[in-house]
């Protein structure tokens, strides 16, 4: 069973070249899809390699929002970030735990600490912002690194998800921009799987996408952030082979 009902979107009939409407369900499933045939390719834990399946598969979460459905289906203008709603589904993941496994194919016992990842991921895959726990152990979603509060217990940062699952953990990242690349350009992501065979095909494929100002359309104060994203990707996926 999908944690997405089949009016959710992922992406508006604008950003996808043959002019549909990506379903929520569609777009996590291929990044999940990615992550598999990804994770199949480096040595990691297998554990680990669950957390970042189930991470992929849950990274727009935070789509589900009705305003940001409003805004893919051209009902809205009133524009905003997904990873900062990803908090309002933590109970929708967690009475979900068993039908998500399910889903998708696999054993993973239900733990705080492993949701606290896949939540990480989910906020940072863009680069943007970071997750902090709070006194009472309640989450916040932070952009500045720099800003701290009293009440902070620890933060979860894309740098500490990157090191923490090495040499996978930009693949999430990665498998979303491999998936949303397909989409927007209307080629195959299995195709474009196959090209990125080494450090090298990888390297130039995360330049290929930064550099589409049509893929990257963020507002000139965040361009910063993804400039710095693109570098932590190429420092961190820069080692890997498939």
């Amino acid at each position: 069973m999908s944690l997405f009902t089949i009016d959710k979107l992922a992406k508006s009939e604008d950003y996808v070249a043959k002019g549909e409407d990506v379903s929520l369900e569609g777009h996590s499933w291929g990044v999940y899809q990615i992550l598999n045939y990804l994770l199949d390719k480096v040595d990691l834990a297998d554990d680990k390699k669950k957390i970042m399946k189930v991470a992929g598969y849950l990274h727009d979460i935070g789509k589900k929002n009705k305003e940001f459905q409003l805004v893919l289906k051209g009902e809205s203008e009133n524009y905003l970030k997904h990873e900062v709603k990803t908090l309002d589904y933590i109970e929708d993941i967690k009475e979900n735990w068993e039908k998500i496994s399910i889903h998708l194919d696999m054993e993973l016992d239900y733990s705080d600490e492993i949701l606290e990842d896949i939540l990480a991921f989910a906020v940072s895959h863009h680069g943007l912002f970071f997750l902090s726990k709070v006194n009472g152990g309640s989450y916040q979603v932070k952009k500045y690194w720099t800003e701290f509060s009293p009440e902070e217990q620890s933060r979860i940062t894309l740098t500490d998800l990157l090191f923490e699952y090495h040499p996978a953990g930009g693949f999430v990242v990665l498998a979303d921009l491999i998936h949303s690349y397909s989409l927007a350009k209307g080629g195959d992501y299995q195709k474009k799987l196959e090209e990125l065979s080494d450090n090298d095909s990888i390297l130039r494929f995360i330049e290929e996408y930064f550099d589409d100002e049509a893929l990257v359309a963020e507002k000139e104060q965040e361009a910063r952030l993804k400039d710095a994203l693109k570098e932590i990707l190429k420092l961190t996926l820069g080692g890997v082979n498939l």
